[in-house]
């Protein structure tokens, strides 16, 4: 006798497991698919973080390299795209807008901070609302709302933004974006997010590198003003922090007998980048001669023949290994600007004769002597 395929009992633990799979499948066909609203929000925020990433690395747009003192998007400068002007406070805002496919063409950048005017409607029927703005605080505001025509959502007549009473389910977003090409948005999409703190606030920072070139430790120092106190670095040098945006003018101030590679430095903090980094080397100034040939001096010793000074200090005769040269000579001269003056002895007169502005003769040769890197060398001829 065959048997059946399924005892009663079998068949009731099948139709158990069937029933307990369709309840799942039923409960999955009811709560699993995404709120469309959600999805319109997931799509408008990531069209809009794309957007100002892309607007932000174009250097068509936002040139990085750009000798305007505010950088990324507080560069309003007037750039072309396509034959168009985009500049000023509407920049950021009609650059926004081309990139999106609209119902019209017609753009209005709103008031910072408000929603009351579209700035455009994409053709997937977001509105958007984008300030006319210059960055000035670091960031600004985007309104997206998700559903467009101000319909409102969830038993609202307008659009709103979240409010635990009136507005638990918005269709209004509020999204920051900041000046350096970054969106913040709320953490659930549900509750706003505090706004970035204002640049002035910002604990910016420089950091200031000061070496000698020599390895020592007091070859100069650099200092600044930070709400009217100076500030003075000293090597191997120091971060100076809590720095709000504006203008901080560094001082290089060398000890004796050293130089600076610059003296007075321009670092601008704007909020787009929350560390700087500068250097100063200092170089111990060397020491150089000089030398003043003297022809046509009959005598052995060309301070016979006349007096040398350099800025005041008498010259002497050059001489190396034991031998004598018609050469006068001063050493240890540092960088600057020097006096010579060559007087003839009597019985002498300089070759040719020194005049004023008048073209009056002159008894004396006065001539500035430009000291830098090297020594100097030059003629004088003095004659009987």
């Amino acid at each position: 006798m065959k048997k059946s395929a399924f005892t009663t009992s079998e068949l009731l633990i099948v139709i158990g497991i069937i029933s307990i799979i369709a309840a799942l499948f039923f409960r999955t066909m009811i709560n699993g698919f995404p709120n469309p609203e959600e999805k319109k929000l997931q799509k408008a925020q990531y069209q809009l973080e794309q957007l100002v990433n892309q607007m932000y690395s174009d250097e068509s747009m936002y040139p990085q390299n750009s000798t305007y003192i505010k950088q990324g998007f507080k560069n309003t400068d007037d750039v072309i795209i396509k034959g168009v002007h985009y500049g000023g406070n509407d920049k950021f805002c009609k650059l926004f807008a081309s990139r999106f496919n609209k119902k019209s063409e017609n753009v209005t950048c709103s008031t910072e901070g408000e929603h009351n005017t579209v700035s455009f409607t994409s053709n997937d029927n977001i509105d958007w609302y984008l300030p006319s703005t210059d960055f000035s605080k670091g960031y600004t505001t985007v309104f997206a709302d998700i559903n467009s025509d101000n319909i409102g959502f969830s038993n609202n007549t307008n659009a709103c933004t979240y409010n635990a009473s009136t507005c638990p389910n918005p269709d209004l977003f509020k999204f920051y974006v900041k000046a350096n090409g970054t969106v913040v948005a709320s953490k659930d999409n549900t509750i706003q997010p505090d706004a970035p703190t204002d640049d002035t606030d910002k604990p910016y920072s420089i950091s200031v590198d000061v070496a000698c070139s020599d390895n020592t430790d007091s070859c100069g120092s650099v200092s600044t003003t930070v709400n009217s106190s100076q500030i003075t670095v000293t090597p191997p040098g120091d971060k100076i922090t809590n720095l709000a945006t504006g203008t901080y003018t560094f001082t290089a101030t060398p000890a004796a007998s050293y130089y600076p590679n610059w003296t007075t430095r321009n670092i601008i903090v704007d909020g787009n980048k929350i560390d700087t980094n500068i250097k100063i080397v200092f170089a111990p100034i060397g020491s150089h001669c000089l030398y003043v040939n003297v022809n046509d001096c009959d005598q052995a010793s060309p301070a016979s023949c006349a007096t040398f000074t350099i800025g005041g200090q008498t010259m002497s005769q050059r001489t190396v290994n034991s031998k004598s040269y018609s050469t006068m000579q001063y050493c240890g001269l540092t960088q600057g600007d020097y006096t010579l003056s060559v007087t003839p002895k009597t019985g002498y007169y300089l070759d040719p004769i020194p005049k004023d502005n008048s073209g009056n003769p002159l008894d004396t040769l006065t001539q500035t002597i430009k000291i830098g890197t090297e020594d100097v060398r030059l003629d004088v001829n003095l004659k009987k």
